[in-house]
């Protein structure tokens, strides 16, 4: 019998959430754009925090994989001068203009898709592209 949030299950939520990391990032970065704003606001109240913390701590480190592609995506940025379009500010560090919304949007799904692996990883899912360094290495609080 499953087990309700109370007595210490997981919310439809976090299943949710599960699923969509199962899907990949492609696919899942189009399905939370059909998630209600209050729900994704929710994940990401509840687990951002804590995300960031273990990224702090090392108790959570970046995939080779996200990593290496976000390294592209602003390589590819910087050779098409993406970035300096407009005036830098605090808002806009780096003065992206609109040439640049395909280069925000990799980058977007490419962190939606390592929080969403961060959530599988926490809740002991483990698939099948993870590796077996991950699977050992990643130690989630109780």
């Amino acid at each position: 019998m499953a087990r309700t949030k109370a007595e210490g299950g997981i919310s439809g939520l976090q299943k949710a959430a599960i699923l969509l990391i199962a899907l990949g990032p492609e696919r899942s970065a189009g399905i939370f754009k059909h998630l209600k704003e209050e729900e994704i606001e929710e994940l990401m109240i509840r687990f951002l925090p804590v995300y960031m913390e273990d990224l702090f701590r090392g108790a959570y480190t970046v995939p080779e994989y996200t990593e290496q592609s976000l390294r592209n995506v602003f390589a590819v940025g910087a050779t098409k001068n993406y970035f300096f379009e407009k005036m830098p500010s605090m808002a806009n560090p780096l003065g992206i203009g609109s040439r640049a919304l395909p280069l925000a949007s990799k980058v977007q799904n490419l962190l939606i898709a390592d929080f969403l692996n961060y959530l599988a990883l926490r809740h002991n899912v483990y698939l099948s592209t993870m590796g077996e360094e991950v699977k050992k290495n990643f130690n989630p609080r109780p």
